[in-house]
């Protein structure tokens, strides 16, 4: 996961990609399994809280992506819901 939150300080990465990925890496492999999403999210806490170059690439990019300024191309758009699908 730590390497997936370094991704989030470079500038070229796609923040809808970035979040794609960090629920993917958050989402259990048998879908009962609870446990295993409640410890993904606390390593994720973790690593937050102990590393402010993490928070800040995190926190840029979420408060980016929700920024109407930052508008998708709808191409884009489309290969991303094509690409991941199973998000939406």
């Amino acid at each position: 996961m730590e390497v997936l939150l370094r991704r989030f300080n470079d500038p070229s990465q796609s923040p809808v990609d970035l979040f794609a990925d960090l629920v993917t890496q958050l989402r259990p492999v048998r879908y009962n399994d609870g446990d295993s999403v409640t410890l993904a999210i606390h390593a994720l806490c973790h690593l937050l809280a102990n590393h402010a170059d993490l928070r800040v690439g995190f926190r840029r990019n979420f408060t980016g992506a929700a920024q109407p300024a930052r508008a998708r191309s709808p191409v884009r758009v489309r290969r991303h819901i094509a690409q991941h699908r199973f998000l939406f």
